[in-house]
C-alpha cells in the first residue's frame, strides 16, 4: 500500500510538472494558447524533460518521496521549501546551457504554481482524512473530558478526530494554565 501511495505521488507530480509550465505559458499570454509563439512551445516542449527530471531527483533527495502523509505538518512544509530553493540553481544552470528562452514570467509563474501543486498533492491525504473523519459534526459516541492542554493532548485529540474506529466526542478540556483558557487547539 506504501508503493502505490507513493507511486501516485509520483504520478501527479509528473502530472502537474507536466502541465505547469504550459498553464504558465497560458497564463503569460493573458489566458490565449493562440497568441504564444512557437517558440516558446518548442522551448517549453524542451524544458519540461529536464523539469521533470530535476524535480523528482530533488524531492527524492529531500524525502518528498518518503514521509507519512498523513501526519503531514510543518517539518514536511519545511522540506518542501529547502527543495523548491534547491531546485532555483539548478534550473538555472539547465535553462542557461540548454538555451532554453521563455518569458521570464513564464519561469516565475510555473514556479509558484508547481509549489502550489506540490503543497496540494501531499497535504490532500491528510486534509481528505479530515473531511472523512466527521470533524465538525456531532459524533456519536462517549463524551470525554481530556485533562491538560499540552502537546499530548493535542495528538490524542488529534488521533480521536481522524480515526474512524474511535467512537468519543470530545467535549472540554481542562488544564491549570490560566493563558490556555479560551483557546482553540
Amino acid at each position: 500500500m506504501k508503493n502505490a501511495r507513493t507511486f501516485i505521488i509520483l504520478f501527479f507530480d509528473i502530472l502537474t510538472m507536466f502541465c505547469m509550465g504550459f498553464i504558465a505559458l497560458w497564463i503569460r499570454f493573458d489566458f490565449n494558447f493562440f497568441s504564444i509563439e512557437a517558440r516558446y512551445i518548442d522551448d517549453q516542449i524542451r524544458l519540461t524533460p529536464m523539469v521533470m527530471i530535476t524535480f523528482v531527483a530533488v524531492y527524492y533527495m529531500f524525502r518528498l518521496y518518503r514521509s507519512i502523509w498523513s501526519f503531514a505538518s510543518v517539518s514536511e512544509l519545511a522540506r518542501i521549501i529547502c527543495a523548491y530553493i534547491a531546485i532555483i540553481p539548478v534550473m538555472l544552470i539547465e535553462i542557461a546551457v540548454f538555451g532554453i528562452n521563455l518569458p521570464r514570467s513564464t519561469y516565475i509563474i510555473a514556479y509558484l504554481l508547481d509549489f502550489l501543486c506540490c503543497c496540494i498533492i501531499r497535504f490532500s491525504y491528510r486534509f481528505l482524512r479530515y473531511l472523512r473523519s466527521g470533524r465538525g459534526r456531532d459524533r456519536d459516541g462517549e463524551r470525554v473530558m481530556i485533562i491538560g492542554a499540552g502537546a499530548a493532548a493535542r495528538e490524542i485529540i488529534g488521533d480521536i478526530i481522524t480515526s474512524v474506529h474511535v467512537r468519543y466526542h470530545v467535549v472540554c478540556i481542562i488544564d491549570d494554565n490560566e493563558t490556555k483558557k479560551g483557546k482553540y487547539m
